[in-house]
């Protein structure tokens, strides 16, 4: 069997002003992506976010994409300063398996989080809106089944089915996806078909049928004031799913295209280092997407993220939104003399 380290198989170079560049978007992405997850955390578990039905899953993203900057940046970081792989084969098999499972659990937490949203939603009264739940056991089961798949999807090529090969450039080190081998081959499509297209396939049939139901839950409660509140709720949940689902798959689908052309034609370096490493970089970009998506959808993570920034003395702050403020007659003569606290619309998920 060839190794991951035997260099009679080309692996290409990149120029040193590609090696440079790559360095810098490495270092980039890695500061954005620690500063991001770690305000996200912050955010989620504030008072406001902390008892929300999908914080668990949230916080479960974070820390897929932690892993992968963490446990897959910093040598790919090292690798482009070297202008080649400068670790051991070890490190190699540590660094493709890490950022794989950190990459499936996030997907796969992606889709529970879709499913999620459409059993609610097609399940709930939103007129009678189900309360905010705790951090209950069956999160913690479907946390630990996410990242014991994952593991089980990925761990193969670390015990001897399949194998970990430089990619073009070595600056990554991932499964073999040009196999010699019948059994190896049946190991790559399973990986991808597991790991990328079933999570995707089931988000998005799961999206549209979500999409109905709320289209039915608003002709219905179009004229009601409180149950349009709870249900402006789930549909902003909403959209920040589908913007999530759609960026993740879109952002990785260069790179999956990559695997089944290698796949096919036997080899890994059919398209040059340059080619093979754009993709690799763009479906590693994806990790510092998911805050950023929360923030421009979620009008309350938004104000929380913001604040996180520039206003942090007040991060405990949470303003009044007009809508409730519309909710609530207050007499104007009273409200000069009085200071009333509005009460918060029961909103079980994130805005």
């Amino acid at each position: 069997m060839t190794t991951i380290l035997d260099w009679s198989r080309p692996h290409g170079k990149l120029k040193p002003f590609g090696y440079t560049a790559i360095t810098v978007y490495l270092a980039l992405l890695i500061c954005v992506g620690i500063v991001v997850q770690y305000a996200t955390v912050k955010i989620l578990l504030s008072p406001h976010f902390r008892m929300k039905k999908l914080t668990p899953y949230l916080l479960n993203i974070v820390l897929a994409n932690s892993i992968v900057i963490l446990g897959s940046f910093p040598t790919t970081f090292a690798a482009a300063v070297n202008n080649g792989w400068p670790f051991s084969e070890f490190v190699c098999r540590l660094n493709g398996l890490l950022t794989a499972v950190g990459c499936i659990a996030m997907l796969l937490t992606m889709t529970c989080i879709t499913w999620k949203i459409y059993v609610t939603a097609s399940t709930t009264n939103v007129n009678n809106f189900i309360a905010p739940s705790a951090f209950r056991r069956y999160h913690i089961h479907v946390i630990i089944a996410i990242w014991l798949f994952s593991a089980c999807v990925v761990l193969p090529p670390t015990v001897g089915w399949s194998n970990m090969r430089l990619e073009s450039a070595s600056l990554n080190c991932v499964p073999d996806w040009a196999p010699e081998t019948l059994n190896d081959v049946i190991y790559i499509l399973l990986m991808t078909v597991l790991g990328y297209f079933l999570p995707v396939i089931l988000s998005v049939v799961l999206l549209f049928r979500t999409r109905t139901v709320l289209r039915n839950h608003t002709k219905v409660l179009k004229c009601l004031i409180i149950p349009n509140i709870r249900l402006k709720a789930l549909l902003h949940v909403y959209r920040m799913q589908f913007l999530s689902v759609i960026c993740f798959t879109l952002t990785w689908l260069p790179y999956v295209v990559y695997v089944f052309v290698s796949l096919a034609y036997g080899s890994m370096y059919i398209f040059g280092p340059a080619l093979t490493t754009l993709p690799a970089l763009v479906a590693k970009s994806s990790v510092v997407l998911n805050p950023v998506i929360y923030a421009i959808v979620i009008p309350r993570f938004r104000e929380s993220f913001v604040r996180f920034f520039w206003c942090p003395s007040r991060s405990n702050v949470l303003p009044v939104t007009a809508i409730q403020m519309n909710a609530f007659v207050v007499n104007k003569e009273v409200a000069n003399k009085k200071t009333y606290q509005i009460p918060a619309v029961n909103q079980p998920y994130l805005d």
